[in-house]
């Protein structure tokens, strides 16, 4: 199974270590290894036309801007993998306008990134490393300024003082949480993407709060949330001002989160008495010679700790998220032998992309074969392929000579009965169907279409579940019983489309077979009916005109799709979208079991 129909060269723009380059070479594919980070962008565009590399793989010292997301797409780049959690580097919008898939691998370095927070927590509270001796002679001097009246450095247990978790639902934040519970603290919680009742809480949570209860109430604060419009600058001077004095503040999340310059005035002041920084708003941090810099001022205060976003590059987590990433990059491409697609860590999923995956998680692997799920997701490819071959055998001209006029795709198919018995299953195909047909008529008629079916030149499912696509309404025609699709084409208000879907079980009754397939046959006459037996046909309609193509009627099995009916059919590859007409099979041929029309 997948997604993509090719994918191609992959470039490395991280020290990945080498177990994982290994697995992704070992599959088949090309790898481009910088053995580096940092990478400028005029060498990481060059490298990326160069090599026509369909893969990036980064980490978060290589910032992918605009520019490169513009560019890269026209290169071929299709999938940006992030070797961490965080995708604040990189314009995840913009990488969905453009077709490309964002992914990152968040679950290898947990661990390493919540041991580092807890280390962060202890160190603010033993005042480590300002305490540590460098030489014999500051002996005495580092003593005195932790134990004096008055000391710079005054050591704190943490055992009694109370933790705020800005995340408690993250599994990074949970899992500092259960660790600082052991030293004795009191543990409570916030979460802006979750609602919570103190009912049935874990035993080592002690409360879930609103958020400026949190801040009131804590001794100790710990970031754990995504960077959104929401929670960007979360923690700024109104914020600042409810927490309780004495406050120490912890960041191994997104740097965007704190408003720096609030933090260095919450230090100066004394309101904050410390803070641990391993993120920063704008990275990699670069040097000023201005003497009022806020970083510098903020990265030289007696009371922070700094480090360059370390949190999760721990020896171990590196191993497991390049693991992890390669993975997911032979899953997108089919090359291992699992249900799962690679879209577990995708983070710019369109709509229906979101819905598919849900889907494929409660529904298809649950109640399908493998060999089923496949067969679902080639469905679109052969829809399209056969729209496209319709379009190409009917006159041009009615389209392209008339003002007004409505085309209907008319699709229907036997499935499993489980999709039957799923409203959700039965919405992404249609929806899937639905942006075949647009992209097979964009393709052979000179009519307006939509910016981002223009930019699919080849379709795949990957890209329906990604780009921003046309405006649909769907409907279920009881008259018909068939479900519908609608659209109409933005850039030319005159041209309405229609993607009709009837979904057969096995058990349909044979009259409806006879009606929607018109023909008689061994294969239609069986009792249960046969999976995946294919109808399709196109309907243009106008004030002056009304044309109907032949109806097409096969099925899928073992590999390939097997036509029942037609003449002089184009003999199509499945894994070459481009549609590009092959040698032509005569009716004899098609009839022939041993002779797929589209080899899968």
């Amino acid at each position: 199974m997948s997604l993509l129909p090719v994918l191609n060269n992959i470039v490395i723009a991280d020290n990945l270590v080498e177990l994982a380059v290994d697995l992704l070479t070992d599959h088949g594919l090309t790898v481009y290894d910088l053995k580096e980070s940092c990478v400028s962008e005029d060498r990481l565009l060059y490298i990326l036309q160069s090599s026509s590399a369909s893969v990036l793989i980064i980490s978060s010292t290589t910032p992918i801007s605009d520019q490169i997301l513009k560019l890269a797409c026209k290169f071929g780049l299709r999938i940006i993998v992030r070797t961490g959690g965080n995708v604040d580097t990189i314009d995840c919008i913009t990488a969905q306008e453009h077709g490309i898939l964002v992914i990152n691998a968040p679950y290898g370095n947990i661990i390493s990134t919540t041991e580092y927070t807890c280390g962060l927590i202890l160190a603010l509270a033993k005042h480590i490393p300002h305490i540590l001796l460098n030489s014999s002679s500051e002996w005495f001097n580092i003593k005195k300024k932790s134990t004096e009246r008055n000391a710079t450095f005054r050591i704190t247990e943490l055992s009694g003082k109370t933790l705020g978790i800005i995340g408690i639902n993250n599994e990074i934040g949970s899992a500092v949480g259960q660790r600082m519970k052991v030293f004795g603290m009191r543990i409570i919680g916030y979460d802006p993407n979750h609602n919570f009742d103190n009912t049935n809480l874990p035993d080592w949570l002690d409360a879930v709060m609103e958020l400026d209860n949190v801040l009131s109430e804590s001794n100790y604060l710990t970031l754990h949330v995504n960077l959104t419009p929401e929670t960007k600058h979360l923690i700024n001077s109104r914020t600042l001002s409810i927490c309780s004095p004495g406050i120490r503040i912890i960041n191994c999340s997104n740097g965007g989160i704190i408003d720096e310059m609030a933090l260095l005035e919450a230090l100066e002041s004394g309101h904050c008495c410390g803070a641990a920084l391993d993120v920063f708003e704008n990275e990699p941090l670069i040097h000023s010679s201005s003497s009022n810099c806020t970083m510098d001022k903020l990265l030289q205060h007696p009371n922070v700790i700094a480090s360059p976003h370390l949190n999760e590059i721990s020896c171990e987590a590196q191993i497991r998220t390049a693991i992890h990433t390669s993975r997911l990059l032979l899953l997108v491409n089919g090359k291992l032998s699992n249900w799962d697609l690679g879209l577990e860590g995708a983070v710019n999923l369109n709509k229906l992309g979101e819905l598919f995956h849900h889907v494929i998680k409660t529904n298809w692997y649950k109640c399908l074969s493998s060999n089923d799920i496949k067969n679902l997701l080639q469905l679109p490819y052969i829809i399209h392929l056969l729209m496209s071959k319709l379009l190409s055998d009917m006159d041009k001209n009615i389209l392209n000579n008339s003002f007004n006029y409505t085309v209907t795709y008319r699709i229907s198919v036997v499935v499993p009965q489980c999709i039957i018995d799923c409203h959700q299953s039965k919405s992404v195909l249609c929806n899937l169907f639905a942006i075949s047909c647009q992209l097979a008529m964009h393709k052979h008629c000179t009519i307006p279409s939509d910016l981002t079916i223009h930019q699919m030149n080849h379709f795949d499912i990957l890209s329906c579940l990604i780009y921003p696509h046309f405006v649909r309404t769907s409907n279920f025609n009881q008259l018909t019983n068939a479900y519908e699709v609608n659209w109409s084409c933005t850039l030319h208000p005159f041209i309405n489309s229609s993607c009709s879907i009837t979904f057969l079980s096995p058990q349909s009754t044979l009259n409806t077979i006879e009606k929607l397939f018109e023909i008689h046959c061994t294969t239609i006459n069986q009792k249960p009916l046969t999976l995946w037996l294919l109808n399709v046909n196109i309907c243009i309609s106008s004030v002056h005109s009304l044309s109907t193509s032949q109806c097409l009627i096969g099925i899928l099995k073992d590999s390939g799709f097997y036509l029942l009916n037609g003449n002089n059919i184009t003999n199509y590859d499945v894994n070459n979208t481009s549609s590009d007409t092959n040698t032509s099979t005569s009716s004899s041929d098609t009839n022939d079991d041993s002779v797929p029309l589209i080899t899968l």
